[in-house]
C-alpha cells in the first residue's frame, strides 16, 4: 500500500513525495513496505503473470458452471468470465449490484434478467466459495 501511495505522489506532487521519502527513510518505512510487498506476493492465489494459475482458476470456474444451467464460462465470451448464459452479463456484475443494494427487481429490470437467473448466479458464487471445503 505504501508503494502505491508513493507512486501516486510521483505522478501528482513530486515535492510531497520527496518529503515523504525522507521521513520514511528515517523511520524505516521504506524497508517495511518492501518486505510487506514480497510477503504479499507469496500469499497471492492468482497472479496474472502466471499462466498456470490462470488455467487452474479457469478450469475450476468452468467445472462448477456445468452444475448450473443458466451460467456459462466460455473463452470467447468476456475472456472466460462466468456469465449468465446467452448474455454478456458477468456473475460479478450481479454481485456488485447486490453490494450496491439493488433489489432483485431492479436488477431484473435493468439487465433484462429473470429472478431465477439472479438466484442461480448467487448459488454459483456460493458454490465457488464452498466447493473447496466440501467433502467428497
Amino acid at each position: 500500500m505504501a508503494e502505491y501511495i508513493v507512486n501516486c505522489f510521483d505522478t501528482r506532487t513530486p515535492e510531497l513525495n520527496a518529503y515523504c521519502e525522507k521521513k520514511w527513510d528515517k523511520i524505516g518505512l521504506r524497508l517495511y513496505y518492501t518486505a510487506y510487498n514480497k510477503d504479499m506476493e507469496q500469499r497471492n492465489i492468482f497472479s496474472p503473470n502466471s499462466y498456470m494459475n490462470y488455467q487452474e482458476i479457469e478450469r475450476y470456474l468452468k467445472n462448477i458452471s456445468r452444475r448450473f444451467k443458466s451460467i456459462e464460462v466460455d473463452e470467447k465470451r468476456l475472456n472466460g468470465m462466468p456469465v449468465i448464459k446467452n448474455t454478456r452479463i458477468p456473475v460479478s456484475l450481479i454481485v456488485a449490484c447486490l453490494k450496491d443494494e439493488m433489489t432483485f427487481g431492479e436488477i431484473c429490470e435493468e439487465y433484462k434478467l429473470t429472478r431465477e437467473e439472479i438466484e442461480t448466479a448467487m448459488e454459483y458464487v456460493i458454490e465457488i466459495l464452498d466447493a473447496p471445503y466440501q467433502e467428497g
